[in-house]
């Protein structure tokens, strides 16, 4: 390899080829340590967007049983206020049959109801807001492979330019890698 690498050198200029044979190992040695690099800033991205995607999902989880919580909270003050209205009208001796205790007591059911659809509706509004930020953190995930994959096309267009620039300072009289398309004639 070596014998071939100085007949080369030889034939083909000397110190000007030595530097064009260098200048081909560099662009390998530079083009395969982009190339892991940009591997790795691509695994670093996918780990944190998989970390995001984590914290949405634990943060959906814990908004929804805040909001469980806080229905069961209300029912749990309904049941209270309903027992409490049942033993002052026992003591004041209005009748638990009566249309205005009957009333006031649909009137509370009503109210509880409706404030636990509110509660369950506010829930589910911040749980979705915290799963959208998961589809978020997975796009970021895909992105992260796109732009890898990308960056792995220019890094290895860029090294066969260069290789074809030195090509051609090393074999000027090669056609092969001429790409000069001018007529002659």
């Amino acid at each position: 390899m070596f014998a071939l690498l100085s007949g080369l050198i030889s034939g083909a200029g000397g110190a000007s080829a030595a530097l064009s044979f260098a200048s081909l190992a560099m662009t390998g040695v530079t083009t395969m340590m982009s190339l892991q690099a940009q591997k790795q800033q691509m695994r670093y991205s996918q780990m944190q967007a998989q970390l995001q995607q984590k914290q949405y999902k634990d943060q959906a989880d814990a908004t929804e049983l805040q909001y469980k919580e806080a229905e069961l909270d209300r029912k749990k003050k309904y049941f209270d206020r309903l027992s409490t209205n049942r033993a002052l009208m026992a003591e004041s001796g209005i009748d638990s049959g009566s249309a205005s205790y009957r009333a006031l007591l649909q009137s509370n059911y009503k109210t509880q109801k409706k404030d636990i659809q509110n509660i369950k509706l506010m829930g589910l509004e911040d749980r979705l807001k915290s799963l959208y930020g998961v589809q978020q953190a997975k796009l970021s995930e895909q992105s992260a492979g796109i732009n890898y994959r990308s960056g792995v096309v220019n890094t290895l267009a860029n090294a066969s330019s260069n290789i074809i620039d030195t090509g051609r300072e090393l074999f000027p009289a090669r056609s092969m890698l001429t790409t000069d398309k001018t007529t002659t004639g």
